[in-house]
């Protein structure tokens, strides 16, 4: 059994060595390191991989520009030589024993085609963290079915997938301009293919608000859900009353997460707040006071155990 970890990256030099070294660092190294190089300002060099073990495998693709993580982390899922693959985006980290975690729960479950687990998730600039709850579902059907109504799972660097699996869905859509690790989930889940929970935080995601991103856009993001419902229309229209109600309640969720990332209090409180007349409970009041107070709140929450 072996392990290919991606890296895709533009113009984050500083980020990726951190990201790197994290991937040199784990207990168990995996066969294969991938960065591809999505068009820097300054081109990356072997350089990067300076330090890494010697029986690490270090590739450098470089694309002369620019043409979005999709595409870059689809050539690297070509280039690959290993059975499984492990994503990491250029500003997150591994912690140290994700790759030996992983690897006993293939060897447990070897038939499984998409493996993800919890992650902890750092808000850099309020210094706060959080972790991730995903979900788990037994069945197939419900495994498509509930992430039709919300992305349960997370992004890249919470899965890794047998490779051979990733080729027979397409990959990643390359015209997809947001929302491209969702997509690609729902499309490994409508051909059933068996996804499976690790229930341990193995990744550290790194959020830094006021930061340009593509994840962070509202109209980009909003263009990608439009696609998404258009793929899945059929499948969307079969859903009942209260899960309509919940995934638009989950697409709500994603523009407050998003506004707070872009620092735009009054659109999170004003979106928030809509969330709370639709669905009132603690959670949401809690959010909503937490967006209306700011950081030094959370902070007093997380120190009263909440």
């Amino acid at each position: 059994m072996t392990i290919s970890v991606v890296i895709p990256s533009h113009n984050r030099l500083d980020e990726l060595k951190i990201a790197i070294k994290s991937v040199f660092d784990q207990t168990m190294v995996p066969n294969e390191l991938i960065v591809v190089d999505d068009g820097s300002s300054l081109p990356l060099g072997e350089n990067i991989f300076k330090g890494a073990p010697k029986k690490l495998h270090c590739i450098l693709l470089t694309n002369k520009t620019p043409k979005g993580g999709n595409f870059a982390r689809n050539i690297a899922i070509k280039e690959a030589t290993s059975e499984y693959i492990a994503f990491l985006d250029d500003d997150d980290e591994f912690f140290n024993q994700k790759l030996e975690e992983v690897t006993k729960s293939i060897k447990e479950n070897p038939d499984t085609d998409l493996f993800y687990h919890t992650a902890k998730i750092q808000m850099v600039n309020e210094r706060l963290f959080y972790y991730s709850k995903p979900l788990y579902f037994e069945d197939k059907k419900e495994v498509f079915k509930n992430l039709l109504i919300g992305n349960f799972i997370g992004g890249t660097p919470m899965v890794i997938v047998k490779r051979q699996s990733l080729i027979e869905v397409g990959s990643f859509d390359e015209v997809m301009p947001a929302l491209q690790d969702y997509e690609l989930w729902l499309r490994m889940a409508k051909a059933e293919m068996v996804f499976k929970f690790i229930n341990k935080a193995l990744t550290k995601y790194n959020y830094v608000t006021e930061r340009k991103t593509v994840s962070k856009s509202f109209k980009i993001n909003k263009v990608a859900r439009g696609l998404i419902r258009n793929k899945f229309n059929d499948d969307y229209n079969r859903l009942n009353k209260s899960e309509l109600a919940k995934h638009e309640e989950f697409i709500r969720n994603n523009i407050v997460h998003r506004a707070i990332l872009n620092n735009q209090r009054k659109l999170a409180l004003k979106i928030q707040y809509t969330q709370m007349v639709y669905n009132f409970n603690l959670n949401n009041f809690f959010k909503f006071l937490s967006i209306f107070l700011g950081p030094k709140f959370i902070f007093f929450l997380k120190t009263k155990g909440f």
